[in-house]
């Protein structure tokens, strides 16, 4: 009997490492913050529905109508939202998902014909499959770094439109929300000496709009404050911050949810002064 023999352990592995790759750049390319443990289980999930139809014989087109119909599921695992929310977004990441598949597979397939054109005219032959595997994850991994880099210079360039541009900063603390002008600096490189978090400055006049009432904050007296050192042209000086029950940034279309900073209050300034740091992690 004429054929070729597929290993469904090793087509498995090959999958998920390869759909790990292209899913995590879709995370980072879509804006969404990224879970290892849901991450794995997605690339796990799509590497079992490409052994599936491999076992079973499927055609390339009924292969993609399947992965379309599993993405529905596959996505919101990745990304962590709610199954059958916003499919614009859904749709638009699994394009981008087979795009990236497509270049990883391409480069993948042209690596591998030019290294076995090369060894065929060395006389160089692999004694066993183990080298062979090697070499496929190493390459695997140097793809995965390029796209890195790809994803970082895109997410540089975003950040550096931002900066320019601002956006608004939604802040609610207990009951009372407000929408405030807000510049992205890269300079504000203040965090909570605790924790670490990054902290935003606002207004004085925001802390009345509220509901904090600034001498009990001044105090300390207000359940979770912190004392924060700052930095600033006039000198050293030590302000109490809180923890806003929420904070959104939205700008030029992009969203980030749950931001977790603290917030200070200052009479310097007209705006909310964002740390660029915020979007770089989230973006």
């Amino acid at each position: 009997m004429n054929g070729i023999v597929i290993w469904g352990e090793v087509l498995f592995c090959i999958d998920a490492s390869m759909d790990f790759c292209a899913l995590y750049f879709t995370l980072k390319l879509c804006g969404q913050r990224i879970s290892l443990l849901r991450l794995c289980t997605a690339a796990f999930l799509s590497a079992g529905l490409g052994v599936f139809c491999t076992a079973y014989g499927l055609s390339t087109g009924w292969s993609l109508l399947l992965l379309c119909g599993a993405w529905m599921m596959l996505w919101p695992i990745a990304a962590g939202c709610r199954f059958g929310h916003r499919w614009p977004e859904c749709i638009r990441a699994l394009l981008l998902f087979l795009f990236l598949q497509a270049c990883a597979g391409g480069m993948m397939t042209a690596v591998f014909v030019f290294l076995n054109r090369f060894a065929v005219k060395n006389d160089i032959f692999l004694p066993s499959e183990i080298p062979r595997t090697r070499l496929f994850f190493v390459f695997a991994g140097v793809i995965f770094l390029l796209l890195g880099v790809f994803s970082r210079l895109l997410c540089d360039s975003k950040v550096r439109r931002l900066v320019q541009r601002g956006g608004i900063a939604h802040v609610t603390y207990n009951d009372r929300s407000r929408q405030i002008p807000c510049l992205f600096d890269s300079g504000n490189l203040v965090r909570e000496p605790i924790s670490g978090k990054p902290v935003m400055i606002l207004p004085q006049a925001e802390a009345d709009a509220l509901g904090i009432r600034q001498e009990m904050l001044n105090e300390g007296n207000l359940r979770g404050s912190r004392l924060i050192p700052m930095k600033t042209l006039t000198g050293d000086r030590l302000l109490w911050g809180i923890m806003p029950r929420e904070t959104t940034l939205k700008a030029e279309g992009i969203l980030i949810k749950s931001t977790n900073m603290y917030m200070v209050f200052s009479e310097g300034t007209d705006l909310a002064i964002v740390p660029t740091s915020v979007i770089q992690q989230n973006g």
